[in-house]
């Protein structure tokens, strides 16, 4: 029993070495910046047991912040709060006057939806991803696309903020929150230079 211990243990810690060989050759997953010419709108939904919240944040090629917004709702499942995100996401660059958007998003249902039409949704949230993807489709200029968590983290943390707000807050610089994100994430694109 004692063989079968060690062994196991060992077979453990070959995985360890092996997981960790194979994270440092994977390049590093971080926020990109968006051509010149366009701007990037990272959104996320976040929930909890009793709400839901929209995040976005609204970025130029220098990954400078140009908007972040919050809109909390009584949405209640994850994917619903996806969509709303990027519903709420869609019209508030509308409404701004902002084209040639560049939206992303964490969520790869809602993702693949839109631009593959792959995966039917759940009844609940048919509505919101056929809003979402009416509007793209009477907006060639816009066009979204898949991002890694770790690439949305600015998005993530308006979204969480979101879940403890009454109402919808925009912000034309970054609040304290979301300072840190921010300027790692220019520091980082700045650092490719």
């Amino acid at each position: 029993m004692a063989m079968a211990a060690r062994t196991g243990s060992g077979m453990v810690a070959e995985w360890f070495t092996v997981a960790a060989a194979r994270e440092r050759d994977v390049p590093p997953c971080r926020w990109s910046k968006p051509p010149a010419i366009l701007v990037k709108i990272n959104f996320d939904g976040a929930t909890s047991l009793v709400r839901s919240s929209a995040g976005c944040i609204i970025r130029d090629h220098y990954g400078n912040l140009i908007y972040a917004r919050v809109v909390p709702s009584c949405l209640c499942s994850s994917l619903e709060s996806e969509a709303h995100a990027l519903l709420e996401s869609l019209l508030f660059a509308i409404s701004c006057g902002i084209s040639k958007d560049v939206f992303e998003g964490d969520c790869a249902t809602l993702i693949n939806f839109l631009l593959e039409g792959n995966g039917i949704p759940l009844w609940s949230v048919t509505t919101l991803f056929l809003s979402c993807k009416n509007i793209i489709n009477h907006h060639p200029e816009f066009s979204v696309a898949f991002s890694p968590r770790l690439t949305n983290k600015a998005a993530h943390a308006l979204a969480r903020f979101g879940l403890s707000c009454n109402s919808s807050f925009t912000w034309s610089s970054a609040p304290l929150f979301l300072k840190k994100i921010v300027l790692a994430d220019s520091a980082e694109f700045s650092n490719e230079y």
